[in-house]
């Protein structure tokens, strides 16, 4: 840039030896005023000009505003400061994601669980209580219905407590058949986050620690497919849904998701709406104890 600038002086002294009298060598006496008030510096004049005056000694070189240039300049700026601060500030699903593995990395917690159809029908509900250590085992009751049920889970293993007998997935014959797979498909709250996370869109911060965006409707009915018998059958329609998670100090406290589509089911190929919304609440971090029956132990060596 200041080598633009002193070649554009050299230009405007130029124009000034052949438009304008009396500035330069064998155009009368030298005018340094008129040199320097028209941008020049005491470098180019003395090129161009001739000797150099005394009164230009002790000037600064005189550099001519540029309305365009300051411009520039006060843009690149504002673009610099902006880009320091989208990169100092994490995006919300940064946040989450921290506050989901400090939870992991947790040496326990437990948690609560409500599965629920929105509107006046209850017969789908389902809930569960849980709790998890670090590289240990997972335990959960749950109700679907008025089924109680319970389950360990230890990596890919799991012992499920049927009729007052505990069992492998595998072992879970006829009506109970179904059971395995939705079992085998579960993930402790910190792990749910995150696949959730990887679902998620527009996710914005709120207030009291909110964190709130949409589901895709690919990762909507990614989730009801994990759902279907075998994993066979039609796929899910009109899929969409949301998610909430709520963080206090750096800390998951609570997360809710909705889903919704429209599923055939059955011979007759009956077409079926479902809008649901489950609700994860976490408590007892750090302080969580748990034990695991022998009989569960023998089904998960």
């Amino acid at each position: 840039m200041r080598r633009n600038l002193v070649e554009r002086g050299g230009v405007i002294c130029l124009m000034l030896l052949v438009l304008r009298p009396g500035c330069g060598p064998g155009l009368g006496p030298v005018q340094p005023d008129r040199c320097a008030g028209a941008g020049v510096n005491a470098r180019n004049y003395q090129r161009l000009c001739g000797k150099l005056p005394a009164e230009l000694l002790d000037k600064q070189p005189v550099k001519p505003e540029h309305p365009v240039m300051k411009r520039i300049a006060w843009l690149s700026l504002s673009g610099l400061m902006a880009a320091s601060l989208t990169a100092a500030e994490p995006g919300a699903k940064d946040v989450i994601k921290s506050a989901a593995k400090a939870l992991g990395d947790k040496p326990n917690y437990s948690w609560s669980m409500t599965s629920k159809p929105e509107g006046d029908d209850t017969r789908f509900t389902f809930s569960a209580e849980g709790k998890t250590e670090k590289e240990g085992c997972a335990v959960f009751a749950f109700t679907f219905g008025d089924t109680p049920v319970d389950v360990v889970v230890k990596g890919a293993k799991v012992a499920v407590k049927r009729e007052g007998e505990w069992k492998t997935p595998d072992e879970l014959e006829g009506n109970q058949a179904w059971m395995a797979r939705r079992i085998e498909l579960f993930k402790v709250p910190a792990a749910e986050v995150d696949d959730l996370l990887g679902k998620a869109k527009d996710l914005k911060a709120g207030e009291g620690g909110l964190y709130s965006g949409d589901l895709t409707a690919e990762g909507v009915k990614e989730m009801f497919g994990r759902w279907r018998r075998g994993g066979q059958g039609p796929e899910a329609k009109d899929t969409k849904g949301w998610v909430k998670f709520w963080i206090k100090g750096g800390a998951l406290t609570k997360y809710q998701f909705n889903t919704q589509g429209r599923i055939t089911i059955g011979q007759d190929q009956q077409e079926m709406e479902i809008n649901r919304t489950t609700t994860v609440e976490i408590k007892d971090v750090g302080t969580t104890k748990l034990s695991v029956p022998e009989e569960a132990k023998k089904k998960l060596s």
